[in-house]
């Protein structure tokens, strides 16, 4: 009966054999089809024939010798190399062989062959890598194109426009924050430049609410015009507006605010040194 076993594990298996040293002592038919070579070519060479030479020479290889010829067995699934250093995967056992004293003598290797396997494995492991990488790919660019689609907004709705000569209008719509307090700050004080803008109109008719951090934002909006000579007028404070800024207790300083726009542009007009004549007032109404 064990040779019967014997010999079934023999046509089903890779098999080789080893001395404790590591030398090859005999392999069957199957494991030198696996590996490409002949009994003559590999009995009385070394284990190491059959892995990379990096590896034959690091601590794990000489760790797992040890551990052979202590008596433990080893299972896994190995990386190693053909004739001709074709890469070949194995899934295997190395199994110390005892005496009668419990001493190992000799290591016995059952192994199969798992190299299509392996690579078809590996093929699939690139796909889905392929497909995540072009998916995050994917993602990033409709990022950046909801960036850009944000920016392309956010420059729609700061339209800092030159209504007067020396006069700047910015009629704010929206949620007020940091970043859009950033980007009509550098815009504003851009044109400031260019047109030598002495009155800035910022109305706020179209702010929903103003709480603290929004008059604090509208503070440096005026603080940084001022800094190039350049007044702010704040107009759309309505009573709503009014009363929360009063009950937040936001000191508003010097800064100018109007209830409407056209006063604020009637106060742009005086701080310039004219004002608005009738055939005016119905030009800026139309305006407005």
């Amino acid at each position: 009966m064990a040779s019967a076993i014997i010999a079934a594990i023999d046509r089903s298996s890779a098999v080789i054999e080893f001395g404790m040293d590591g030398v090859i002592l005999r392999a069957n038919q199957n494991f030198l089809d696996t590996m490409g070579y002949t009994l003559e070519e590999i009995v009385g060479q070394h284990h190491r024939i059959f892995v990379e030479p990096a590896y034959a020479a690091s601590e794990d290889y000489q760790r797992f010798w040890d551990g052979l010829r202590g008596g433990h067995f080893h299972t896994a699934e190995y990386k190693r190399i053909g004739k001709g250093g074709k890469e070949v995967w194995l899934q295997a056992s190395y199994n110390p062989v005892m005496d009668d004293q419990g001493r190992p003598v000799r290591v016995i290797k059952f192994a199969a062959d798992i190299t299509a396997q392996f690579n078809k494995a590996m093929a699939l492991v690139g796909e889905k890598s392929a497909a995540l990488e072009k998916a995050l790919h994917e993602a990033q660019e409709a990022e950046r194109i909801r960036q850009e689609m944000d920016r392309t907004l956010q420059e729609m709705s700061t339209p800092v426009t030159p209504i007067w000569d020396r006069i700047l209008l910015l009629p704010l719509v929206g949620i007020v924050d940091s970043t859009r307090t950033s980007d009509v700050m550098r815009k504003t004080l851009t044109l400031i430049r260019e047109t030598r803008t002495k009155v800035f109109i910022l109305d706020i008719s179209g702010v929903p609410t103003v709480d603290t951090a929004v008059a604090n934002q509208l503070l440096k909006i005026t603080k940084a015009t001022r800094l190039m000579g350049c007044e702010t007028v704040i107009s759309g404070v309505s009573p709503s507006i009014a009363h929360t800024v009063v009950e937040l207790g936001v000191n508003l300083g010097n800064v100018k605010t109007t209830a409407t726009l056209r006063d604020a542009v009637e106060t742009a007009l005086h701080q310039i040194g004219m004002r608005m004549s009738p055939s005016t007032q119905h030009e800026q109404n139309h305006v407005a």
